[in-house]
């Protein structure tokens, strides 16, 4: 289903010294907690996941403790710990869920037209997206889960940036310039 894209690194690869996967491409997808279809799909691709991992990485059974890439945006914690229910971004996460995909290689992204966005401005926190995910399990040292690889992401429509700097076309609505005055140093 449609999603809203969250904080991202979708051009270009976070930067090595990045808190949150360093080096990868990554993104933030935002999930309302109302969109039941989507919600079920990612929980068959997970369950499905699991089941490769009970047969092919953990032995034959599930582990006790298994890490599922689907948060809850009221309760759980972002990449670094911090809860995402508190500070700046907490309406962001709230009555959502959301998920953190990465990939080492660029994922494809393009219009409802199929056409090739090559312009990060228009591929943004808070536009909404239909993205192609893949789930898998891992086993790493004493942690085990289902991780989750973006793979290609269709922007849908425009929505209201989530943060950063106000756009220059809403700094500077509403004034009204003479075309005649050139005084306006």
């Amino acid at each position: 289903g449609i999603v809203r894209l969250g904080f991202n690194h979708l051009f270009e690869k976070a930067p090595e010294d990045s808190e949150i996967r360093p080096g990868l491409y990554d993104a933030s997808i935002l999930i309302d907690k109302s969109d039941d279809a989507t919600i079920e799909c990612v929980k068959k691709c997970v369950n499905s996941a699991i089941a490769k991992g009970v047969k092919e990485t953990w032995g034959g059974k599930k582990p006790v403790k298994l890490r599922t890439p689907m948060r809850d945006g009221d309760n759980d914690e972002s990449s670094n710990g911090t809860p995402v229910n508190e500070g700046p971004y907490a309406d962001i996460y709230r009555n959502k869920y959301f998920m953190s995909p990465w990939s080492k290689s660029k994922p494809g992204i393009v219009d409802k037209h199929g056409a090739k966005i090559i312009d990060p401005d228009e591929v943004y926190a808070g536009c909404y997206v239909l993205v192609s995910l893949s789930f898998f399990p891992y086993k790493k040292g004493a942690n085990c889960g289902v991780g989750v690889v973006i793979n290609n992401l269709l922007k849908v429509k425009d929505g209201e940036p989530l943060a950063g700097k106000p756009t220059a076309e809403s700094d500077f609505q509403g004034y009204d310039f003479d075309d005649d005055e050139d005084d306006l140093i």
